[in-house]
């Protein structure tokens, strides 16, 4: 009952649709005691706060900025969901972040973050995103939690150079 809902990234209402997310978590509100923090800073950062008290979330919703790596970290590890709302990312690093924090990821199946979903690491949703799509996501996510259950997500283990140099030589050993 005390998920977290993490998102990282600008906050920018064009290209991350941080207004989505936000819309999203309204939906779900009602259905567990969780909280939806977003971390960034950028251009419409009171539009997006504008936004959170226009749907009285203020109590439900947090916004952190020019946070230290460490705090950033500290808030990968509080979360238990992540979400990105933007389909036009080509990869980003604050979902390969989540993934390797062992997060349940809820991102667009689209562009360069399609290659997560594909590979069963994260929940994808299919363009156009909507908040709900966004919100049927994160009760997916929730849901699994409640239930204990990963059945929905491999785990994700990130690429290191001994990884990357051990599938080079494999890939060599083929060649040859």
């Amino acid at each position: 009952d005390d998920e977290r809902i993490l998102s990282v990234g600008r906050l920018d209402l064009v290209h991350k649709k941080t207004d989505k997310l936000i819309k999203a978590f309204k939906l779900v509100a009602n259905n567990f005691n969780g909280k939806l923090v977003l971390v960034g800073n950028g251009p419409d950062k009171g539009k997006i706060l504008d936004l959170v008290r226009k749907l009285s979330l203020e109590e439900r919703v947090t916004l952190k900025s020019n946070l230290t790596r460490h705090e950033l970290l500290e808030e990968y590890s509080q979360a238990s969901i992540f979400v990105m709302a933007s389909e036009n990312e080509t990869y980003s690093i604050a979902v390969a972040e989540a993934l390797a924090a062992g997060l349940k990821v809820v991102i667009p199946n689209a562009s360069g973050l399609a290659l997560f979903v594909r590979g069963g690491y994260a929940m994808g949703m299919d363009p156009p995103i909507t908040p709900e799509k966004i919100a049927e996501g994160i009760m997916n996510c929730i849901e699994e939690t409640r239930n204990n259950s990963s059945r929905g997500f491999r785990r994700y283990i990130p690429y290191t150079w001994d990884a990357v140099a051990a599938e080079l030589e494999q890939l060599y050993h083929q060649v040859i």
